[in-house]
Parts: C-alpha cells; structure tokens; sequence
C-alpha cells in the first residue's frame, strides 16, 4: 500500500530536499510551477482520469519544465495475454503521442525492450565502478517493445538515448 512504499522510500532515499507524500495525482494541492522535472513512471495507466492527471502535471511543471513518463505497450500484453486489473488504460505508440501533444511542443518517445542475458561480477570487488560490454541486438527476447518512454518538453527538444543500466538496489540484491 502506499503508506508503505512511502516508509520504504525514506528509509532507502535520504536527502536533504527530498520528500514523499500520498496525494490525489489528478489533485495534489502542491504549488503551481514549482518542478523543473517530474517522472511518472508506470503510473498513468493506474488513473482513471488520465487528462485530469496531464492537467495536473502541467499545473506543477515550470514552463520549462521536463516530464519524463513512461507506460506499458498494449501490444506487448495482447501478444501475452496479459490483463492487469488495476491499468484502466494501455497504449499504442500513436495514441501516446496523441495523448501527449495537446499539453506539450516537443514529444520524444523511446521504447524499452525485455532482454535476456547474464553478468557476472566478482563479490571481492566491493566498488564495482563501470562495467563496459558490448550489446548484442540478439539479447531482445521479444520483437514488441514492452514500454514507452517519453520524454516531453515545452521549451527545448530534448531526446532520449539508447541506455542499458541497472539500479543500486539490484546491486545490493546481488551482495545479499
């Protein structure tokens, strides 16, 4: 529930300017233009009123602001046969920008793949640094990209490009 991912979240996430709070997404009651960058990840197919939660974004964006969102492909779960009961939507790569273009100039929308493949790290390296390798397009497991990833702006043109990382908690799953 969400008042413990927020209890989580302060236990893993500390820093000075860093808050968290349950709020209403299409209503949050925060303090118009007040965010330069606001990610939405994996959220807006969770809101049933997906314009109202747009509007809401725009409200707290600067007017430079960025958002970066990102949502499931329903191509990917038709082919899989996947039905999640709490997404009231899903989109097509068109209908996200669709979406998108009435609330910002620039749209920049890339797509994330499932791959498969393993890394191996030496444990007696605590700091681990960069690890460099080399990407082989037959690691995709799948030839319909599972999310979107967008990047909009109303101010510059912005762009994503290619990445492949990992989160310092899959780090720590990996020392565990």
């Amino acid at each position: 529930n969400s008042d413990d991912a927020i209890n989580l979240a302060k236990k893993r996430y500390i820093h000075k300017n860093l808050s968290f709070l349950k709020a209403d997404a299409t209503s949050t009651n925060l303090d118009p233009s007040s965010f330069d960058v606001i990610i939405s990840f994996e959220t807006i197919e969770h809101i049933e009123n997906q314009r109202a939660f747009l509007s809401e974004i725009m409200n707290l964006l600067k007017p430079d602001g960025l958002l970066l969102l990102s949502c499931p492909n329903i191509a990917w779960s038709k082919k899989h046969n996947i039905k999640n009961e709490f997404h009231f939507r899903e989109y097509t790569y068109n209908e996200v920008r669709n979406l998108l273009s009435p609330y910002f100039k620039f749209i920049d929308i890339a797509v994330q793949y499932q791959i498969s493949g393993s890394l191996i790290i030496n444990t007696n390296n605590k700091s681990l640094g960069k690890i460099n390798f080399s990407f082989n397009k037959q690691l995709i497991t799948t030839d319909i990209p599972v999310c979107f990833i967008v990047l909009c702006s109303n101010s510059n043109q912005s762009s994503i490009i290619p990445i492949l990382s990992t989160t310092k908690n899959e780090i720590y799953d990996l020392q565990a």
